[in-house]
């Protein structure tokens, strides 16, 4: 087998029957799994400090990425909107949550994305407080809290 020991053979064999070879490869990878298991561990504890290297360089790399794809997918599979739904909310609020008018500069959070939990209906962007109190409100009964607020206010008066 002249093409493992000369270089420029071996590579050229590789690029030459590189279709063949990936499929031995997966076949045998499919018939020997714990091979494979038993590899990867030793691999990994071979290798974990530069490993977890290497992870950390890509995520630091690609912070800004990451964050995007990951609060896209989060509003996807939660409210079933895009970043680009939402910041075009956000510009439309003017970057206020829709209540009490607070910036998001102002805020330690951004905005909230505001829902109705039975009909899954997007309203607007909230703040924190706002859709929390919102939230609760909505649960509640309505007319026992606005009664419970005008007794307490009117003795205060």
């Amino acid at each position: 087998m002249l093409y493992k020991r000369d270089p420029i053979i071996r590579k050229k064999y590789l690029l030459t029957n590189r279709n063949r070879i990936n499929k031995l490869m997966r076949l045998w990878k499919k018939r020997n799994p714990e091979k494979i298991k038993m590899y990867s561990k030793k691999y990994y504890t071979k290798h974990k400090i530069k490993i977890s290297d290497r992870k950390k360089e890509r995520r630091l790399k690609n912070l800004i990425k990451h964050k995007k794809m990951h609060r896209n997918s989060m509003l996807k599979s939660q409210y079933n909107i895009t970043l680009k739904d939402y910041n075009k909310m956000f510009r439309e609020q003017k970057g206020k949550c829709a209540i009490c008018n607070r910036h998001r500069k102002q805020l330690n959070n951004s905005l909230c994305v505001d829902h109705n939990h039975s009909t899954k209906k997007i309203r607007d962007l909230l703040c924190h407080k706002c859709n929390f109190a919102v939230g609760y409100y909505e649960n509640s009964d309505i007319k026992a809290i606005e009664s419970y607020l005008k007794k307490h206010k009117e003795k205060l008066n």
